[in-house]
């Protein structure tokens, strides 16, 4: 039988540094390791170099040892590793759907709210999920009476950018931010007469915020923590667990992202900072089951509210607090698998890399099947 292609969609920055080596913190050669093992051929594109109604289209190909542009038929199954933000972009995908293109992982990039709205459908889910509001000053306000301690984040923020804390301190209400984007130094700035200040309200009016109850997570050594988990298809097309790990936040922060100044460790290691032996058993099977009901809850509404197939590759963040409850934080529809490696876990690494190409050589396989 012969070898079928299988697509990884890139950005078309990151696609630009494949033959220089230059792409960051994606390790495009696992995924050729992968493929040798599953029986495809990856290839690596741009969004504007396939054209929804032609048949061929450029790609790096990988060859002895590097990577080569050549002409290839569009692969019938695509993973994908990009973010769009543009209305033509999203047109084309879909376009490329309706012509039999299977695209898992179409979306990679979540609406937080909705996020939220759709996992509020699964009352199993819902002793997980913190309060969580669309933010204005009336939601911000009745959240911080209620609880005295919420989270702002953008609505389609990423690896904790635009972020910034309310809570009650000795005298004021205290607000935790950062000046300018980028910079990892945390001011802490009371808000006099219990006031917004007018730069956050109309940071608020430019972009789409939620306000969410701060989760009173465990620590490691007096830094909070949040645990990554990484749940995947592979063959098979069931969801499963590839691996897990803790994000320490850098000290004097409550972010834990690692791209923020975080540290990753292993999971267990936070965990048994916090509890007895049998507990941090119990917390890791816990972790899992309630890992792979959020994966399978939207992935089953996201096929209904989206054109693009379906979801099989997500980071989840999930904090464990002081009593050992465990909290939804956010989803993350493109993993940034190199905490793995930060914390000393190649094998896992190079897995979050295997799964995505060991789903697409299913799909293939399933397709060729219903040809026969």
């Amino acid at each position: 039988m012969q070898m079928q292609y299988a697509g990884i969609l890139l950005n078309s920055a990151l696609y630009r540094g494949i033959t220089t080596g230059r792409t960051g913190t994606e390790a495009l050669g696992h995924y050729v390791e992968a493929a040798r093992k599953y029986g495809v051929i990856p290839c690596f594109l741009r969004l504007e170099d396939i054209h929804p109604t032609k048949r061929h289209c450029v790609a790096q190909v990988p060859v002895d040892g590097g990577y080569q542009r050549m002409l290839v038929p569009v692969p019938t199954v695509i993973h994908n590793r990009a973010m769009y933000k543009h209305r033509r972009s999203w047109q084309r995908l879909e376009a490329l759907r309706r012509r039999g293109v299977h695209i898992f992982n179409g979306y990679t990039r979540f609406n937080k709210y909705d996020v939220h709205q759709l996992l509020t459908r699964d009352r199993s889910l819902l002793p997980h999920l913190p309060a969580t509001h669309k933010a204005s000053s009336a939601s911000i306000t009745k959240l911080l009476e209620e609880h005295g301690d919420v989270v702002l984040k953008p609505c389609n923020g990423s690896i904790g950018k635009g972020i910034m804390r309310l809570y009650k301190g000795s005298e004021y209400w205290m607000m935790q931010y950062r000046e300018r984007a980028g910079e990892r130094k945390w001011l802490n700035a009371p808000l006099l007469n219990g006031q917004l200040p007018y730069w956050m309200l109309q940071r608020m009016h430019s972009q789409a915020y939620i306000v969410q109850q701060t989760v009173p997570l465990a620590q490691y050594h007096g830094r909070p923590f949040d645990i990554r988990v990484t749940v995947q298809r592979g063959y098979g097309g069931s969801w499963g667990i590839t691996g897990m790990f803790a994000k320490v936040a850098p000290p004097n922060s409550f972010v834990s992202n690692v791209g923020q100044g975080g540290s990753a460790i292993h999971v267990e290691e936070a965990l048994a900072f916090n509890f007895p032996p049998y507990q941090v058993r119990l917390l890791l099977s816990r972790l899992e089951m309630l890992a792979i009901r959020i994966a399978q809850s939207l992935a089953s509404s996201l096929v209904h509210s989206g054109p693009l197939s379906p979801l099989a590759d997500v980071g989840l963040d999930l904090g464990v607090d002081q009593r050992g409850e465990l909290h939804f934080i956010e989803c993350n529809g493109r993993d940034q698998r190199y905490g793995f490696r930060e914390a000393g876990m190649p094998e896992i690494w190079q897995e979050t890399y295997d799964k995505p190409v060991a789903y697409a050589s299913w799909v293939l396989h399933q397709l060729a099947l219903k040809r026969m």
